[in-house]
């Protein structure tokens, strides 16, 4: 291969891609360091997952032959699995932005965003929202400040016991549909007339 770089304790140079440098168990896995012009890794050369740990730990991050990555676990059954062995612990995931600014997560198909979920930013006055990639709509909003859920915000509407609303509010059920209950008092349904005001 080519010449050596001073300065480092190890230097494997090649001319070709390929694997610099291979770990081995005589029968077992295989880890290696690949490197090319414009390829370079590292990974299990033969058919087995490749584990990632520290202070000589058990694996904290698996990567399966299938592609599926695990954190906490070793056996992940999807594209991303978070787990945790030790009793009483929760699993948890944090998405931490910066001061007035979004953090969402998006759901996409073919690169296309079909929906995303999370906080606005200082524009959106930090709301919690779902938000329609498709419609270009926001279906529910939380008011960080008022715990107010919002609905439906820019249209559309919703319904309770029908997946065809045709109002903006459609309750539909075989018997009793809907039940206000009150405490220490009568209870009162208030209907208000939003162009001059009137209840």
């Amino acid at each position: 291969g080519g010449a050596a770089t001073a300065g480092y304790n190890l230097d494997s140079v090649q001319d070709v891609g390929g694997y610099s440098i291979v770990g081995r168990h005589s029968s077992g896995g295989k880890v290696g360091i690949y490197n090319s012009t414009g390829d370079n890794g590292i990974g299990t050369i033969n058919n087995y997952p490749m584990n990632f740990f520290t202070n000589n730990s058990a694996p904290q991050v698996t990567l399966l032959q299938s592609g599926n990555v695990g954190i906490g676990t070793t056996n992940p059954s999807e594209l991303l699995t978070l787990g945790n062995a030790t009793a009483g612990t929760n699993v948890t995931m944090a998405i931490n932005g910066v001061e007035n600014k979004a953090a969402r997560i998006y759901f996409q198909q073919s690169g296309t965003t079909k929906w995303s979920l999370g906080n606005g930013a200082a524009s959106e006055d930090n709301k919690f929202a779902i938000y329609n990639g498709v419609t270009g709509r926001h279906a529910m909003v939380v008011d960080n400040a008022t715990d107010n859920i919002f609905l439906a915000k820019d249209g559309g509407n919703v319904g309770i016991g029908t997946a065809s609303p045709d109002t903006e509010l459609h309750v539909k059920g075989s018997a009793t549909v809907a039940k206000f209950e009150g405490t220490g008092g009568s209870v009162f349904i208030g209907l208000k007339d939003s162009d001059d005001g009137t209840i």
